[in-house]
């Protein structure tokens, strides 16, 4: 399953945060996912969390 958190970007799961914190229910979502999609506007919070949770993230903020 895909996951995006990309109010654009469709997939087979989508999640728009807005202004809402990562719940659990998002972590789960993130474990079970083969991908994460993040918004360009990415929090730290959602970064931190949809690579702890493993799926390959797009885009990798990472430096």
């Amino acid at each position: 399953m895909i996951l995006s958190f990309h109010p654009c970007l469709e997939a087979d799961v989508q999640v728009v945060l807005g202004s809402r914190k990562v719940s659990e229910e998002d972590v789960r979502l993130m474990e079970r996912a083969e991908a994460v999609i993040l918004p360009q506007g990415c929090s730290r919070d959602l970064w931190e969390a949809s690579v702890r949770a493993g799926p390959p993230v797009f885009p990798f903020y990472d430096m």
